[in-house]
């Protein structure tokens, strides 16, 4: 499958803290206190079941810092303010260590990798099937050297019409930042009854 082109993808980005070529947001100095996401409208209700494959990479980050890599919703605003969808992002927790977060936002379930590390390059792979959907992390590009994977069961019929490949969690005041890479998207997506394997 084709990567996606991400210069067709709209960028809500006041700041300039992305930069975007055909298959990679570079993301700099984006902290939390900073609107910006980039999106592509798929069509009313046709984000149902899918299957993505991404890349990403960490160059540094602070403790608080957030950078959502991953979502579906039918919102069009940052992560902070949707008020349904599924969404991957990485955090920097209290203790300074850092984890991928797969929530829910309709039913405020979320689960959390193991901890990951800066500097590496992770190769990811979400499935949505009916009411599963599972994020696959894995350390080599042949997808054989699986690091982790989590899972959200309860994602009942759910349909979303926007792909999100980056946001920010804008909170006021909140200044702490990540940088890194987020490449190479593939996408496919289609209603729940036309896929029953969204293996390629």
């Amino acid at each position: 499958m084709a990567t996606e082109d991400l210069t067709t993808y709209t960028e809500v980005d006041p700041n300039n803290k992305v930069s975007i070529t055909s298959t990679t947001a570079t993301i700099t100095q984006l902290s939390r206190d900073t609107d910006a996401y980039v999106y592509k409208d798929c069509g009313a209700d046709q984000l149902s079941n899918f299957k993505v494959e991404l890349e990403i990479k960490f160059t540094s980050w602070q403790k608080w810092a957030l950078c959502m890599f991953f979502g579906v919703s039918n919102v069009i605003a940052n992560a902070a303010n949707w008020t349904n969808g599924i969404m991957a992002y990485v955090y920097i927790g209290s203790d300074s260590n850092s984890y991928i977060y797969f929530y829910n936002r309709n039913t405020t379930t979320t689960v959390t990798s193991d901890r990951i590390s800066l500097s590496v390059k992770y190769y990811i792979t979400i499935e949505r099937v009916d009411d599963i959907a599972t994020l696959y992390i894995y350390t080599d590009s042949d997808k054989t050297n699986l690091f982790d994977s989590i899972q959200l069961t309860n994602c009942g019929t759910d349909k979303w019409r926007y792909f999100y490949v980056m946001s920010s969690n804008y909170r006021y005041g909140s200044h702490e930042v990540i940088s890194g890479t987020l490449s190479n998207y593939v996408l496919k997506y289609g209603q729940s009854n036309m896929i029953t394997s969204l293996m390629w």
